[in-house]
């Protein structure tokens, strides 16, 4: 604010006007070189108007005209210039107002310059005392106005004014309160700004009344700036008045209150507003009221309130927010709470429709709160359709003995700006509720056990959902409470309905424990309002302290509304004890007993670990029930652990309908041997069992199984073999108890190797303890499962070792050398199946011998002797026909004794077929032996040396470097020569 610009110096003329006549209007003859002393001004009668030209005769360049008047009374003197059509903005004419000092002299009491372009007139009003003035019209002859007729009119009317010079505090015009005022804002010069200060007194805390009005004007420009004060110049209240609030109705939406005390009311105006010279009228009042007193907006300015009083206040402070730029304020109360209780804060205002922010109310339990002090534990930010004060009504705030502090904002441009609040603040020691702050575990609100606690949420907080968070305003409500045993804990938690969108969140609740581990987390919706929801969760913990933990946001439906919560616990033996989520914290459980759980923990899922002492190997029956749903949709997941990362069982699917258990029996737990095992029970939000308790456990089956075994097989390696035609038979010894019911099914491998269960499948109709091989079964694997049940425990199945199944012969697998050698010698009967194995790896005899080459022959027709040929073999030995045969052909040469017993060397075996060749041949067959021996280690001296020379000539023999002549020859080497010679003569 400024004040006056430099005076200006007096103006006076050296040019006498003609005396006009009061009261007789008149126009005034220019009198020569008539002075323009004000001494000798003409008079002027006010509210008449005269006309006059500028000009002299003779040389002179200026004129100057002056019109004296006298004031009786204090009053506003409104005069007007006007001329002859002229242009252009340079001066055309300069006024002056003078009045005359106590000395005689003359000083000015303001003046002014009128542009040509202004000749259609210009009017001022100025505040005077009552005195003796003069007006002087000054111009000259380079300017427009020269010879130019102007008619002045000067009115004046009675008023206390502001007493010129009122720029300043200490010069600030006195007013009493109730008493109109007028006043312009108008300096004389060339000053471009007026102030004019007013200095008024309250008796006592009050409502500030300002009237304030002007002459119409037209369009929103600024017309004035108008403040209210302390003596400090620190505004309590500030105000642009535009053109068209001439009438000083916006003054009806801008209610202060101030308390006792003395003052100051600044009216300010620009030579650029329209309002320039314009009179104004104001006047102040004072109501008395139980009411703020400002300034009060800080803590330590609260103003002392007492509980039950009501008081008004408004927001309407000068002063701008450094934060949102815009001018706010804030109304701090103080007062005491002498006993705990529900605060109840009664707030009102004007009523409205319109849901503009209005408010925001803030309780703080701390004169200096910072981000590390829980400070407020309320906010409300209030609307304007919420004049009649429920919401705050609605708000449950406990609070202790002590001081608390009421803080009211609001800011420009908010529908609470400069309107009247009521305020009422009690505390109701009858309603027992949450005592803020109690938005950590050290504060929180202590429940009692199947009591209840009223609370909301309107608390400012920063909060966090973990350490990283970067925090969001929220109300967090923390109780406690006590559990002395594993129990079964319901929580209770209603409020009223809200409305708005049902699904939309209401609040989160959740319990923890003393380290604020979540144990259970819910999303609380609207229309979740009864709190019946909690009927479809069952909780258990351990014993303990605990915490309920519920918040909201601002932006919450419930936000400021009460709610009611509350705990109650009953002990429940046989309960999982959470957390118990991992194989290291799994709760014990006795075989044949069970436990009770629920799968509930926060996070969406929750995995249950259970042990159990497995006494011996065998099978073991699980046990899992749970309350009755319906559908197939998945309950629970759960699964037989060794450890951590092994399982026993494969993870089952436990479907609603299946609550009954009966599913477990096809779930055999096969356990391999005594130790620690673990019980997996796993459910999560998406499944139907999600909060409902189950009951879990593990019993041992009476059952006891051994492997079956197949007969008759033959071993071969670490296989066991059988051929075709062969009928199989699985023994159960080992199974019991006494009266088990046992089931086969006999099956095939896919392929001629299986390495797993999978690679078999079962046989149509083979579900008996005996089996036939069949053509199918050549070159696959055979086994049999055979499956044990006991009533009421799950059945349980081992299987067999496989068999692998040959043509012909259980020891000669396709993998053997002479594997075709063999087959081609049965199917041609070079040899018999009378016998399941045949021994490949046997030393041939001479017998047999007899025997193959007899057969090779085509079994030809012979009559044996009737006197053996050789005293070794008898008419009763197996091969007393073929020998003799052998004999009677010359394909053996021995007398005597023919030993046929006797393992045969490859060099005798290359005897006995050249001479079968000569036999088929009829005859000798010339074959000139080599001269050099193939083989080194039959030399042209070896007795054989031509009949192994020719085995190899014909290809019977490899070309290696040896024969190994007297190396005995195995039935299945013999077998692969005889096949060989029989593909070279067919």
């Amino acid at each position: 604010m400024q004040s006056p610009r430099n005076p200006i110096r007096v103006i006076v003329g050296a040019v006498a006007l003609g005396l006009l006549t009061l009261g007789a209007p008149a126009t005034l003859a220019h009198a020569a070189d008539a002075s323009s002393s004000p001494d000798s001004a003409v008079q002027l009668t006010l509210g008449t108007a005269v006309t006059e030209t500028l000009s002299t005769t003779g040389t002179a360049t200026t004129d100057t005209d002056c019109y004296q008047f006298d004031t009786t009374a204090d009053g506003i003197v409104t005069f007007e210039l006007s001329s002859q059509s002229m242009s252009g903005t340079s001066n055309a004419y300069r006024w002056a107002i003078l009045y005359q000092n106590a000395d005689g002299g003359w000083s000015t009491k303001g003046y002014n310059f009128t542009a040509a372009n202004q000749y259609a007139g210009v009017s001022y009003a100025l505040p005077l005392t009552a005195g003796h003035y003069v007006i002087q019209i000054y111009g000259e002859s380079s300017w427009p106005s020269w010879g130019k007729t102007y008619t002045l009119k000067a009115s004046f009317s009675a008023s206390a004014i502001e007493v010129e010079p009122n720029s300043k505090i200490t010069t600030a015009t006195p007013v009493t309160l109730g008493t109109t005022y007028a006043g312009s804002n108008f300096a004389y010069g060339d000053a471009t700004e007026d102030q004019d200060i007013y200095k008024f007194t309250f008796p006592s805390t009050g409502k500030v009344g300002l009237t304030f009005t002007f002459a119409s004007l037209s369009g929103s420009a600024k017309a004035y700036t108008v403040h209210i004060t302390d003596a400090s110049s620190n505004p309590y209240a500030s105000w642009t008045v535009a053109a068209n609030q001439s009438s000083g109705a916006w003054t009806a939406d801008n209610d202060l209150y101030l308390g006792a005390g003395d003052y100051y009311l600044w009216i300010q105006g620009e030579k650029a507003d329209p309002s320039w010279g314009v009179k104004y009228q104001v006047k102040v009042t004072h109501t008395a009221a139980t009411a703020e007193t400002e300034f009060n907006d800080t803590y330590s300015t609260a103003d002392t309130i007492t509980l039950g009083t009501a008081y008004k206040g408004s927001a309407l402070t000068a002063k701008t927010d450094p934060d949102s730029g815009i001018k706010t304020d804030h109304d701090f109360y103080k007062f005491t709470a002498t006993a705990a209780g529900q605060l109840k804060i009664d707030f009102t205002y004007p009523q409205s429709s319109s849901t503009a922010e209005a408010y925001r109310l803030l309780v703080t339990s701390s004169s200096s709160p910072t981000s590390s002090t829980v400070a407020n534990f309320t906010y409300a930010q209030l609307t304007a359709n919420q004049y009649n004060g429920s919401l705050i009504a609605n708000t449950y705030l406990g609070v202790q003995p002590g001081d608390y502090y009421l803080r009211v904002i609001s800011a420009e441009g908010k529908y609470g700006w400069g309107k009247t609040y009521t305020l009422k603040v009690t505390v109701d020691s009858s309603v027992s509720g949450e005592t803020e702050p109690n938005n950590s575990i050290s504060q929180a609100t202590a429940l009692t056990l199947g009591q209840t606690k009223v609370g909301s949420s309107s608390t400012v907080a920063t909060c966090q959902n973990s350490s990283s968070d970067t925090g969001y305003d929220c109300d967090r409500d923390i109780y406690k409470f006590t559990t002395t045993a594993v129990s079964k804990v319901t929580p209770t938690f209603t409020f009223a309905n809200p409305g708005g969108t049902s699904s939309a969140t209401a609040y989160s609740f959740k319990i923890t424990n003393s380290s604020s581990v979540t144990y259970h987390e819910f999303t609380v919706t609207n229309g979740q309002y009864s709190g019946s929801w909690l009927s479809n969760y069952d909780i258990y913990l351990p014993a303990g302290d605990w915490y309920v933990w519920i918040e909201a946001v601002p932006s919450a439906a419930v936000w400021g509304k009460t709610y009611t919560v509350g705990v109650s616990a009953t002990a429940s033996a046989n309960t999982e004890s959470e957390l118990n989520s991992t194989v290291a914290t799994a709760n014990p459980v006795a075989l044949g007993a069970t436990i009770k759980g629920s799968s509930l923990l926060a996070g969406g899922a929750d995995n249950d670990y259970f042990s159990f002492n497995a006494t011996a190997a065998g099978t073991y029956k699980l046990n899992f029930t749970f309350p009755q749903l319906s559908g197939t949709a998945t309950a629970f997941k759960v699964q037989v652990l060794k450890s951590a990362t092994e399982a026993v069982t494969n993870q089952r699917e436990v479907k609603a309908n299946e609550y009954a258990g009966t599913w477990t029996a096809d779930l055999p737990v096969y356990i391999q041997s005594a130790g620690t095992y673990y019980i997996y029970v796993r459910g999560d939000s998406t499944l139907a069992g999600w909060g409902k308790t189950y009951n879990v456990g593990i019993s041992k089956s009476p059952l006891t199984t051994a492997k079956p075994d197949i007969t008759p097989t033959t071993a071969i390696n670490s296989t066991k073999a059988a051929r075709k035609g062969t009928k199989l038979t699985a023994t159960t010894t080992g199974w019991g108890p006494s009266g088990v019911q046992l089931t086969y099914q006999w099956y095939r491998s896919k392929t001629n190797s299986a390495s797993s269960e999978d690679d078999y499948v079962a046989v149509s109709g083979a579900t008996t303890s005996t089996y036939d091989l069949k053509e199918a079964d050549v070159l696959r694997i055979i086994r049999v499962k055979v499956t044990g049940q006991v009533t009421g425990y799950p059945a349980e199945s081992q299987w067999s070792d496989p068999v692998a199944i040959y043509p012909y012969y259980n020891d000669v697998p396709p993998t053997y050398t002479f594997y075709s050698d063999i087959n081609w010698a049965y199917e041609n009967g070079i040899v018999s199946a009378s016998n399941a194995n045949f021994e490949p790896g046997r030393a041939m005899t001479r017998g047999e011998m007899a025997a193959y080459l007899f057969r090779l022959a085509g079994n030809p027709s012979f009559k044996a002797p009737t006197n053996p040929t050789f005293t070794d073999v008898p008419k009763t030995h197996t091969f007393y026909a073929q020998i003799e045969w052998l004999r009677s052909k010359n394909i053996t040469t021995v007398n005597g004794q023919y030993r046929p017993s006797d393992s045969v060397p490859r060099a005798d075996m290359a005897a006995f077929l050249r001479r079968f060749n000569i036999y088929i041949q009829n005859g000798s067959v010339n074959f000139p032996s080599p001269a050099t021996p193939t083989y080194t280690d039959v030399p042209k001296s070896n007795k054989n040396y031509s009949d192994v020379e020719w085995m190899r000539y014909n290809g019977l023999a490899a070309a290696n470097p040896q024969f190994f002549p007297l190396r005995y020859i195995s039935r299945g080497e013999m077998i692969a020569f005889l096949h060989r010679y029989a593909l070279k003569f067919p």
